[in-house]
């Protein structure tokens, strides 16, 4: 029977006599039922475990001996990122459970047009809090030493703006954002609003917002004039609309997009070395503008085959199809 294993956030020494902290002490005795005399394992996260034996129970208070130091190698070979669309919470909940026995090094929860979840500052860090504790108790079960990082929520066009400044084109400036829309206006149906700012509601949309994006950014009616400006020369021109066309190898490793009817599978696509992202929308998927807008930086779309997967579904699917192409699966 494998040992019970139990994350404790603080440094851990061979030899050395320690009371578990509240919860962990809680989880052992009154979910585990475990006694004294039992063995069990310990790690803080930084890699390695220790043996451990439980030496004295003494009401609300568990102490234990720590044993040898041991470093099992069960982490992925691949650097494995997940950009995940947030989804209703059980979904969101499980997909980060299930992504975190599967690998993954890093999990960035985004919001999109469609994303149904729409969370204020408050909310965004309870749940980022929330995503932690999950996968803090996935590596629990599955072995992993290592806790994967969960950023904080953003929306995806921030995250693909963090993209272009990496490439020394700033945000909403960049042509890469401004063609993601041809024919439209990329400002008011792109822009993204901060959730402390503006509510809880994560996008702009209509025309009753822009005194909001006016207030919150001082120049918006400049890009608004030089969006029209673009979006009539656009017109006039229609090569200029497309987006520019960045290959992935302009960036390191692969960026891969889960898109229903795409031509290639993953078996197409060649990956040698560095991470891989994974970019996967929430119910409903992303909208045709924020899909041509991943593609503009490098984003690969891949699918899954012809049927039509829940975002849950696909996100898990996806890993486990990386893990057999290039893993170790």
């Amino acid at each position: 029977m494998p040992k019970t294993r139990v994350y404790l956030d603080i440094p851990l020494d061979p030899d050395a006599v320690l009371n578990l902290p509240a919860a962990p002490a809680r989880h052992v005795t009154r979910v585990l039922r475990l006694r004294a005399g039992m063995a069990l394992v310990l790690f803080n996260g930084q890699g390695g475990e220790f043996d451990a034996e439980i030496i004295e129970i003494r009401g609300q208070t568990v102490s234990v001996r720590i044993g040898r130091h041991r470093e099992p190698d069960r982490e992925s070979p691949l650097t494995l990122r997940l950009v995940q669309g947030i989804s209703r919470t059980e979904r969101m909940d499980w997909v980060i459970q299930k992504a975190v026995e599967l690998g993954v090094s890093r999990i960035e929860p985004v919001f999109t047009v469609r994303s149904v979840v729409q969370l204020n500052t408050e909310r965004a860090a309870r749940r980022l809090q929330h995503w932690r504790a999950i996968a803090i108790h996935a590596c629990e079960q599955c072995g992993r030493n290592r806790i994967p990082e969960i950023t904080s929520p953003l929306p995806l066009t921030k995250w693909i703006a963090s993209r272009c400044e990496r490439r020394g084109q700033p945000f909403l400036e960049s042509p890469v954002l401004a063609g993601c829309e041809p024919g439209g206006n990329p400002l008011k149906d792109s822009l993204i609003r901060e959730p402390a700012a503006c509510g809880e509601k994560p996008y702009a949309r209509e025309n009753d917002d822009l005194p909001i994006l006016r207030a919150a950014n001082p120049s918006f009616d400049n890009r608004q004039q030089s969006a029209a400006r673009t979006k009539e020369n656009n017109r006039r021109n229609p090569q200029r609309a497309a987006p520019p066309q960045l290959t992935n190898a302009s960036l390191p490793g692969s960026l891969l997009l889960l898109q229903p009817g795409a031509k290639k599978r993953f078996a197409d696509i060649r990956h040698t070395e560095g991470p891989i992202t994974l970019l996967v929308g929430p119910e409903g998927g992303l909208t045709p503008e924020e899909t041509e807008c991943a593609m503009a930086i490098g984003f690969i779309p891949v699918s899954l085959g012809p049927r039509t997967l829940r975002t849950e579904t696909a996100a898990i699917a996806g890993l486990t199809a990386i893990d057999l192409c290039w893993g170790d699966f």
